[in-house]
């Protein structure tokens, strides 16, 4: 039996979505991907980081240790001059910012996925000098 022209647009209309979501499942899968990347790379750091406290005392143990990144986390970006106040509710699962200037949030993600460009970039620019 032979397909009609509808049957046909129909199927064509259909491969043409089966496409699009395989793209955004393709798209979301990466996204994953380079969070788990970053996510590792936080574990490694702050493995390192407390590895380098053991073996450090006192105040130098206590710098070292302020280094680790704890997860989840916001950062809160303003002006050197802004004036911050910060309050936690009673059962402290909320904080309550208020600041005299406009403030920039990045959550976690945003700040793993800076930190691993930057060292990224590092990498890049040492390989080029020794390659140069």
């Amino acid at each position: 039996m032979g397909e009609t022209a509808l049957e046909g647009a129909t199927s064509a209309h259909n491969l043409k979505q089966i496409n699009i979501r395989i793209e955004e499942k393709k798209k979301a899968l990466a996204e994953t991907s380079e969070f788990l990347a970053q996510f590792k790379g936080l574990v490694d750091r702050n493995k390192n980081v407390n590895r380098a406290s053991c073996a450090g005392k006192g105040e130098i143990a206590r710098a070292r240790e302020s280094q680790k990144m704890h997860l989840p986390f916001v950062m809160v970006a303003s002006k050197a001059s802004s004036q911050f106040n910060i309050k936690r509710t009673p059962d402290q699962t909320r904080i309550l910012l208020s600041s005299s200037e406009r403030v920039r949030i990045y959550n976690d993600f945003d700040v793993m996925k800076a930190i691993r460009k930057s060292q990224n970039a590092k990498k890049m620019a040492a390989a080029q000098m020794i390659a140069g």
